[in-house]
């Protein structure tokens, strides 16, 4: 099972992967370059940092590529499959926000 510490590891791995290759060759030829496992990692982490507000330009069109790439590749362009796995992983990943006990 993957912790939201490993998904938020493995994105900023896969950005700084990204990253390094920019200047070599355009994004959407190194995306194409990372294996399944990361792609789904990659867009687990693009969606909380969407979801927290985090997510800057530069990091929302990589995780464009991330999502389209991960649809073609991981769900063969079936999107229903992809929102299936997406909301199953919701579900089974723990919740980094912390609520307050009630009354306070």
């Amino acid at each position: 099972m993957f912790t939201v510490r490993s998904l938020l590891l493995a994105a900023a791995v896969s950005a700084g992967a990204l990253a390094g290759r920019a200047a070599a060759e355009p994004m959407h030829v190194a995306v194409a370059a990372l294996p399944l496992e990361h792609l789904k990692l990659a867009y687990l982490g693009c969606d909380r940092a969407a979801n927290e507000g985090t997510l800057e330009m530069t990091a929302f069109q990589r995780c464009v590529v991330v999502g389209d790439e991960l649809l073609k590749r991981g769900f063969d362009g079936d999107w229903d499959r992809l929102l299936a796995w997406w909301r199953a992983e919701k579900v089974r990943l723990p919740r980094a926000e912390t609520t307050a006990p009630a009354g306070r």
